[in-house]
């Protein structure tokens, strides 16, 4: 039977309605001169996350849980500018294949604004998500090289460069003849240790890098790898130690009788993870550069900024340790995230870089007193630190917070 055009017209209308209407619900993305970025609308920012939930570094599956329970929290406040934020963790168990097929999924498939995750395996999707011009932003990766060369690629933890020429700048004041030593994970992190440290050294002094050694993060035992710098003179150890390697070496140290000056990496420095299980007495005078509070730190019981963190991790995810620093971690990269997400003069993804970039003596409350956050050299954050002694119970800050930008380290 033929339909009246009367009928046909209203009930094209009728579909013209509905289809607006959805439009506007679904937040307008219909329009590509609002929009012309996938994985944003009038009301949701889509990110994804890809990180090791299983596998031998699961342990450092809190760090995108910090920032998915600070995301989470956000949105029941009513989000950012009116949108939520859609956080999706995928599961690479530290495998970097996995996360390229993770990233291609939220890319190709889910349609995310941005991505983030954790780890050295990011490097592997690097070229891709700039190639797709996909944001990579506050990935949790110290290597020097992360961010340089990458237009669309951001870290959050600092460059390990810096704290090694830090930590030799503090050895050679405190013992100007030392012979250094550096223990790091068997990947590009040790290089660019060992590039800061002669960085500081300078060719006058490079001799005094006595000696490099590393370690496969699936060994634990990292007990030759101490023998050697031991036996090679080593006076002062500079070391990239997480994990169970972090927990054995200090046992280790105080069986053999050896008490070298101990320079222990920021994101290696927690007490929960780190000092507890390796024994307070043992970890006595060891050294770190930080740049970020310790949760598990008496220092901070009563911070304000701790405890709603604290509050925060309990209500949003409750599987994870608030003492947990790389909870910590990621809970307060959110926090930057979220600021330049409400910062962008437009819903594009060039807009939430320039964001990072432009961000300026940023105050977070997970942050040590006195370190700020700034963009700048190799897309990074973080440039200010606080060296720091473990004096049997706590972290205490010894001297002023340091501006690596005021040094030589990047010129």
């Amino acid at each position: 039977m033929r339909t009246p055009p009367r009928m046909v017209a209203i009930a094209a209308v009728l579909c013209l309605l509905t289809a607006c209407g959805s439009a506007g619900r679904g937040g307008g993305q219909s329009d590509p001169e609002r929009y012309p970025d996938p994985g944003i609308s009038d009301t949701e920012i889509k990110v994804a996350f890809s990180g090791p939930e299983t596998g031998p570094l699961a342990a450092s599956r809190s760090y995108g849980q910090g920032m998915k329970a600070y995301f989470d929290a956000l949105n029941d406040a009513g989000g950012i500018n009116g949108r939520k934020v859609t956080f999706t963790i995928y599961d690479d168990a530290y495998d970097p294949a996995k996360t390229l097929a993770n990233v291609r999924r939220a890319v190709e498939q889910d349609k995310v604004f941005a991505v983030s995750g954790i780890g050295v395996p990011q490097n592997n999707v690097r070229d891709y998500l700039n190639r797709a011009k996909v944001p990579q932003i506050f990935v949790g990766t110290a290597v020097s090289a992360f961010s340089t060369g990458y237009a669309t690629s951001r870290a959050w933890w600092d460059d390990i460069a810096y704290e090694g020429f830090l930590a030799t700048r503090f050895i050679l004041e405190k013992e100007p003849g030392a012979k250094i030593g550096v223990i790091a994970l068997n990947n590009e992190l040790t290089s660019d240790y060992v590039t800061g440290i002669k960085k500081a050294l300078g060719p006058g002094r490079a001799g005094q890098l006595a000696k490099v050694v590393s370690y496969d993060v699936a060994n634990p035992d990292v007990s030759a790898q101490l023998l050697e710098l031991k036996n090679s003179g080593v006076t002062a150890v500079i070391s990239n130690l997480a994990g169970l390697q972090g927990v054995s070496a200090p046992k280790y140290l105080k069986q053999i009788g050896w008490s070298p000056v101990w320079f222990v990496e920021a994101l290696n420095s927690s007490r929960t993870a780190i000092l507890e299980p390796a024994g307070l007495d043992n970890v006595k005078g060891f050294y770190s550069t930080q740049w970020a509070k310790d949760p598990a730190d008496a220092r901070w019981a009563n911070d304000p900024g701790i405890t709603r963190y604290r509050e925060v991790i309990a209500k949003y995810a409750s599987d994870v340790k608030p003492a947990d620093d790389k909870a910590l971690s990621g809970y307060a990269a959110g926090q930057a995230f979220a600021d330049a997400l409400k910062r962008m003069n437009s819903p594009t993804r060039a807009a939430l870089l320039e964001a990072i970039d432009s961000t300026s003596d940023l105050e977070l409350d997970t942050l040590l007193p006195g370190v700020r956050l700034n963009g700048g050299a190799g897309g990074r954050l973080v440039f200010q630190y606080q060296i720091s002694q473990f004096d049997g119970e706590q972290w205490q800050p010894v001297g002023d917070v340091v501006d690596i930008r005021q040094t030589d380290a990047v010129k």
